[in-house]
């Protein structure tokens, strides 16, 4: 009895693939798990709140001082709140620079030369 060359390739085939199946790559690179926290924010004591303030009053009246600074649409209590908010962040090192700028861009996409000079007034 002689055993054909197709016969032959087609059992190790069979043996080499075994019963796996044959559309799954042999190696699968494991996906690493990513948790994503999000920033725990510490509200301000009194002495820091107080403190802040004084520090925004004092970027406040640099704003008038630059003419390419425009006033960002803080129109409703929950903007001011998310801005206080994020600013104090920022002043309290909550948060660094880059993601200051990048939370604010979020929101108001059209004033990041504002977001850079609040960064450069609260390092003054």
């Amino acid at each position: 009895m002689r055993i054909s060359t197709i016969t032959l390739s087609l059992i190790a085939l069979f043996l080499i693939t075994g019963c796996s199946d044959i559309n799954q790559p042999l190696y699968q690179k494991p996906t690493p798990e990513v948790k994503v926290e999000k920033p725990i924010y510490e509200k301000p004591t009194p002495k820091k709140e107080i403190l802040f303030n004084q520090k925004l009053q004092e970027v406040a009246a640099l704003i008038p001082q630059d003419p390419l600074y425009e006033k960002m649409n803080l129109d409703t209590p929950e903007k001011k709140e998310w801005f206080k908010t994020l600013t104090y962040r920022l002043w309290d090192r909550q948060i660094t620079r880059y993601q200051f700028v990048s939370e604010g861009l979020s929101k108001f996409p059209l004033n990041k030369y504002e977001f850079n000079f609040i960064v450069k007034a609260l390092q003054k």
